[in-house]
């Protein structure tokens, strides 16, 4: 539990650097962008808006529908992974001692697999959004260069041309983190509502307060099983007094 609530912190951590600026940066030099190119054509302008909807909010939601999945999933598997190899750093004697090696090496390669998987997917996903945004902005480059053709004259006219398409295109360089920006914003939120659930979740042990051991005469376990395994018991239906003021050493991990 505490190593799923580390990283929710950890994704929160860097809301404001990947989620809240890049919109913002883009809404903004959008803005100056439509501006510098619908006075040479108005339609330069409406060409502009479009690729930002386009490569702005239409491809990235696309991307994120696409592995919406694994990043629900992400950080809750990361979280076992590091419970588990935590568990198994401190037990690690008892492993060994009761020759539970294999077990404990199935549970680490399972965890490490899942969180494989869900980064590969995760990772296809940004590849494949990244090629899509690189066609869109091909794209637009060429058809901003034609617009721009048709409407400028003059001596300078292909030098505006070449300066047109080459700010067109370093615009774009704003919109590209759009789809890392969307990525972060729903893994914000998904760590947000899993620490809201922890919030509010009743405590499955009520605290009675602390409990005096001077007035007991005897601490007894009865029926206790322990195992790394439900079928290879360590413990099976142990059953323990413990007298007051006996001397006593009990080992549990």
């Amino acid at each position: 539990m505490l190593n799923r609530i580390m990283a929710d912190i950890e994704v929160l951590q860097f809301f404001y650097l990947r989620t809240l600026i890049p919109p913002v940066a883009a809404i903004v030099l959008t803005i100056l962008v439509s501006f510098g190119v619908g006075t040479i054509d108005a339609h330069l302008s409406t060409l502009v808006w479009c690729a930002a909807l386009m490569t702005g909010v239409v491809l990235p939601y696309g991307i994120y529908r696409y592995h919406r999945t694994s990043l629900n999933m992400i950080s809750q598997v990361q979280g076992h992974f590091k419970s588990t190899l935590t568990d198994t750093l401190e037990s690690l004697e008892d492993i060994i001692s009761y020759h539970n090696e294999n077990l404990v090496m199935e549970r680490m390669m399972q965890s490490i697999d899942d969180v494989e998987y869900h980064k590969g997917r995760i990772s296809k996903g940004m590849n494949l959004g990244n090629t899509m945004f690189i066609a869109i902005v091909q794209i637009v480059v060429v058809l901003a260069a034609l617009l721009a053709s048709n409407v400028l004259t003059g001596p300078w006219a292909s030098v505006m041309v070449v300066v047109c398409a080459i700010g067109i295109q370093a615009w774009f360089e704003a919109l590209q983190p759009m789809i890392v920006s969307v990525h972060h914003g729903y893994e914000s939120l998904v760590a947000v509502r899993r620490l809201l659930q922890i919030k509010h979740a009743p405590l499955p042990i009520k605290d009675t307060g602390c409990v005096d051991l001077d007035s007991m005469d005897t601490i007894s376990l009865k029926h206790v099983n322990f195992g790394y395994d439900h079928s290879s018991l360590i413990y099976k239906d142990l059953t323990l007094d413990i007298p007051k003021r006996s001397g006593c050493c009990y080992c549990w991990c």
